[in-house]
């Protein structure tokens, strides 16, 4: 049977946060603000204007940041832990606020060295010293990119911008050549172009001058469309030559030299407007077509999937268009057409993110438009809107942070061992009498989260969900924590270590109607299984000396050289295995005596080898040293078994000592006889 996936990472598609894993320990990303987007999504250039500074750096606290821990920045995995500003000891009250941020800086001298018509990227990062310890913890690391290289290399390396060919054969430009109000131009390539660069277009008559830009450039080795707006053109003087220069300035800030002019064009243009369909929500517009789905409600399940919308085919589009999709009054991201499918087929179909649809309305009309955007200018909206009825109702209310799969008002469960009543650390005598989970009955903004009739269910590790009870009508009018019931087997199916748990809420949006479900934030709750520690559940069995007199007892004999012990071989005995044995005991045959000087002693601890599992048992020897400690008494001598998840102690079988003279008060060491 397949095993339904994790309710987070069902939902992850519609979100910009990745998918639920287990949480570890892991100091936060630096944060660099001057730091910008290289173009192709890598934020990591130094723009020109900040390298004569000194590059501030952000640290944000995190979980286990301790007061008197220092923080040092690393420079090409150079520790700045003696330079000024790139040092910090965390002081108490810096330590106690969780959103505080450690200011540091990396002196300008650093990158000094990097020439104009270089580009160079340096590691930049931070390490922490968990003072008083003297070792450094490795944090993050980013890259810092520092570039000094204009584009275009040297005078007259910048071609002349490039006509249709059509234009150019008949030395004017005319109304027929402009697409929607466009003309597309070309800049080919040019030395060092990046992507992010940002042509400027200038155009005179030598009277009047229109600048168009900036054209970000889309790849680093093909040529770059630039689409001269009709409207602009207009400015300029009619049967008069026009000079068309450019420059690039990449996003460093490093501008190029103006390039070759080209001089040979004229001007007679005029301008034609246009309008745009309505686009369609397929399955939620009220609009049935040929393989449409069944018109109904878009709920919160439909939102977290994401919205489909189809832009219609529209006349005269061109290519770098883009599309910005209107959600009532929310905008989503400009969306560029890449390519213009042929009809019947849409333009685009765009999809949009849950935390734009579910920041209009929880319930009632949206109404779904759209504009068209051509090199930054707005040229037309859609004519009309579809309309869309949502419910998006979740028990909670709104997400306070939409971005997360997990409902971020709800209060994370807390799980109660039945047998050692530790919260959320749940150890075999609770795996093996089960437990119960609490969830409280007010959100962490103090709102009421529940009411009566709601499902409930609960997530454990990667099993099925389980489902609770559902909330009756006393507890909705107690309003107080629910307490749920969970089972041995439940908590006995994943293994020992951290297991991940999530409760779910889901509440009928109508009688009988469809469901809305929120999830709680996930819960690492500690679980130890008996079966999985040394003795698989059983007693280890008892140390036991394997030299002893007639009378069942440590006599001077046996005490004249090292005793010889033996531990019986355990269910689960494994290589690696670690041994730790403690020596304790009580002299006299009587009510206990006040404790020995010098015990309980604990051994050195040892692991198991495979020979001690190929016999089934340990053999060793313990100091004869004990048996005069204890004089006349008795040896209490256990051990513990530890293994990956966690140790087990042996109970201790006492033995009986006696090592006295019947000469002597005490019991000194005699000389050994080997």
């Amino acid at each position: 049977m397949n095993t339904p996936a994790h309710p987070l990472t069902r939902r992850a598609k519609a979100t910009k946060a990745s998918t639920l894993v287990f949480p570890k320990f892991a100091m936060g990303d630096l944060i660099v603000e001057d730091l910008i987007d290289d173009g192709t999504g890598t934020v990591d250039l130094l723009p020109k204007a900040k390298q004569g500074d000194a590059l501030k750096v952000i640290v944000p606290n995190w979980p286990e940041s301790v007061a008197d821990y220092i923080i040092a920045l690393t420079w090409d995995e150079v520790r700045l832990d003696d330079i000024p500003g790139a040092f910090h000891s965390i002081l108490a009250a810096e330590q106690a606020d969780p959103d505080f941020k450690f200011e540091l800086s990396v002196p300008a001298t650093y990158w000094a060295s990097v020439a104009e018509g270089e580009d160079v990227r340096f590691r930049l990062g931070y390490d922490v010293m968990p003072f008083p310890d003297d070792r450094w913890d490795k944090g993050p690391r980013r890259l810092v990119r520092i570039d000094r290289e204009a584009p275009g290399g040297s005078d007259g390396a910048l071609a002349k911008l490039q006509f249709p060919k059509v234009v150019e054969e008949r030395r004017r430009i005319l109304v027929s050549d402009f697409t929607s109000g466009l003309l597309n131009t070309e800049i080919k390539g040019y030395v060092s172009q990046q992507v992010g660069d940002q042509i400027m277009v200038s155009m005179t008559d030598g009277a009047s001058t229109v600048s168009i830009g900036p054209i970000t450039v889309l790849s680093a080795i093909d040529a770059t469309t630039v689409q001269l707006p009709l409207v602009e053109l207009q400015k300029l003087a009619d049967r008069t030559p026009i000079i068309f220069t450019y420059q690039s300035t990449d996003r460093a800030g490093n501008v190029s030299l103006v390039s070759v002019p080209h001089d040979t064009l004229e001007l007679l243009l005029t301008d034609i407007p246009k309008l745009l369909p309505v686009p369609r929500v397929p399955g939620f517009d009220g609009k049935q077509e040929p393989g449409d789905p069944p018109t109904r409600t878009l709920n919160e399940e439909d939102a977290r999937a994401g919205v489909e919308v189809h832009i219609p085919e529209i006349s005269d589009v061109a290519v770098g268009d883009e599309i910005v999709v209107l959600w009532g009054k929310q905008r989503d991201e400009p969306k560029r057409v890449n390519l213009i499918p042929p009809p019947p087929d849409p333009l685009m179909i765009l999809e949009l993110p849950y935390p734009l649809t579910s920041a209009e309305t929880e319930y009632g009309s949206v109404a779904v438009t759209y504009e068209l955007w051509r090199a930054g200018s707005l040229i037309g909206t859609s004519d009309g809107a579809a309309t869309v009825q949502v419910d998006l109702r979740v028990p909670g209310g709104p997400d306070p942070d939409p971005e997360t799969p997990e409902h971020d008002d709800l209060v994370p469960a807390t799980i109660k061992g039945d047998s050692t009543g530790q919260d959320d650390k749940l150890d075999p005598e609770d795996v093996a009498a089960g437990a119960k989970v609490t969830i409280d009955w007010m959100g962490v903004s103090a709102k009421e989260i529940l009411a009566e009739g709601d499902k409930l269910a609960l997530w454990w590790g990667n099993q099925p969900p389980h489902p609770l009870d559902p909330v009756t009508a006393q507890e909705a009018s107690d309003q107080l924590p629910i307490v749920r019931a969970v089972p041995a087997a439940l908590l006995g199916s994943e293994p020992s270590g951290q297991v991940v748990m999530v409760y779910a809420v889901t509440r009928e949006t109508e009688p009988g109607g469809p469901e809305n479900t929120s999830y709680s934030p996930p819960k690492m709750v500690e679980v130890l299984r008996a079966d999985e520690l040394p003795g698989r559940g059983d007693p280890l069995p008892s140390l036991e000396f394997t030299n002893l007199n007639g009378n069942g007892a440590i006599g001077r004999e046996q005490a004249e050289r090292d005793l010889p012990v033996r531990i019986a071989g355990y269910k689960g005995m494994a290589v690696d295995d670690e041994i730790v044995i403690t020596v304790d005991g009580k002299r006299g045959f009587g009510m206990p005596d006040d404790p020995i000087p010098g015990l309980p002693e604990t051994e050195q601890s040892f692991r198991l080898e495979q020979h001690h599992i190929d016999a089934n048992e340990v053999v060793l020897t313990l100091k004869r040293q004990y048996a005069f400690m204890i004089c006349r008494g008795y040896a209490h001598v256990s051990y513990t078994a530890k293994n990956a998840f966690g140790l087990v102690l042996a109970k201790f079988e006492p033995t009986i000592v006696s090592v006295r003279r019947a000469d002597e008060d005490s019991c000194p060491i005699p000389t050994r006889r080997d």
